[in-house]
């Protein structure tokens, strides 16, 4: 297993394994490509994500840090190949997804204060926050996206075009 029996006991050496294994899947996902074997190396990603995942149902596979590290080793690069397909279903919704794509940033940038402000609000309450309630997960979840949004549309798009505008 992988672990310190195997020798990768530095978080650098485990980064440098994620780092390499997507750099594989890439260069396995552009040569099949370019040899129009995309579909097939597709398949053979989908068929290692279902085995994996019926191996761990299965063989009732304790999540620990080893084994968990070694199905995030050998499960990213099918599944980075799975995610790099074209989606036709995806074709649908262009509009939603390239709404969704917009607010990755301005989500990732607000979460944390959020959190925060959250925290220090109700730690001046005296109320404790229900973080293993479903309810205040979602709550919490659309607080960000509609934050997201609002940063979105307020600051980073207006940046955006000011950028383009100066830069070209």
């Amino acid at each position: 297993l992988i672990g310190q029996s195997a020798g990768l006991s530095s978080p650098v050496l485990f980064c440098a394994c994620y780092f390499f294994g997507g750099g594989a899947a890439a260069r396995l996902f552009l040569d099949a490509r370019q040899s129009n074997r995309e579909t097939q190396l597709a398949r053979l990603s989908l068929a290692t994500l279902a085995a994996l995942g019926s191996y761990v149902w299965l063989a009732n596979v304790a999540l620990n840090q080893q084994s968990l590290t070694l199905l995030l080793l050998v499960g990213t690069p099918p599944l980075l190949i799975v995610g790099a397909q074209h989606w036709k279903l995806l074709d649908r919704w262009p509009h939603a997804i390239q709404a969704a794509g917009n607010l990755t940033y301005s989500t990732y940038l607000i979460h944390f204060p959020l959190q925060l402000a959250a925290g220090i609000g109700c730690a001046a309450a005296g109320v404790v926050l229900p973080v293993q309630s479903p309810l205040f997960l979602i709550a919490y979840l659309a607080a960000t996206i509609i934050a997201g949004r609002w940063l979105f549309t307020r600051f980073e798009r207006p940046a955006q075009s000011w950028i383009r505008r100066v830069a070209l």
